[in-house]
């Protein structure tokens, strides 16, 4: 089984960050594969355009989603939710799959 942990915060002093490692850690106890990917590294662009969907950013966060078996979230809130960042690559994947009737 392979389990991916996003951690979504591009902040260099995410507190998320450090759950998503310690997640990962734990998985790893119970011999669940995976990694941690950090959003700080790939440095996805403002989805501002439907451009996103063709950044080399956008692709790899799409493909290492779409090679596990599951995936967790480490995400900052704000006002009450998470991140762009974490979004966009999440719904993209959601209504590729047909979820949701779209």
């Amino acid at each position: 089984m392979k389990i991916h942990v996003i951690s979504s915060s591009l902040s260099n002093e995410s507190r998320s960050r450090s759950l998503a490692q310690s997640y990962h850690n734990y998985l790893k106890t119970h011999s669940i594969d995976g990694e941690v990917i950090d959003l700080r590294d790939i440095n996805p662009p403002n989805f501002d355009h439907s451009e996103i969907y063709e950044s080399r950013a956008y692709k790899e966060i799409h493909s290492k989603i779409d090679e596990a078996d599951g995936v967790v979230f480490a995400s900052p809130v704000y006002n009450w939710g998470c991140c762009a960042e974490l979004i966009t690559p999440l719904m993209q994947k959601v209504t590729s799959c047909g979820v949701f009737g779209m």
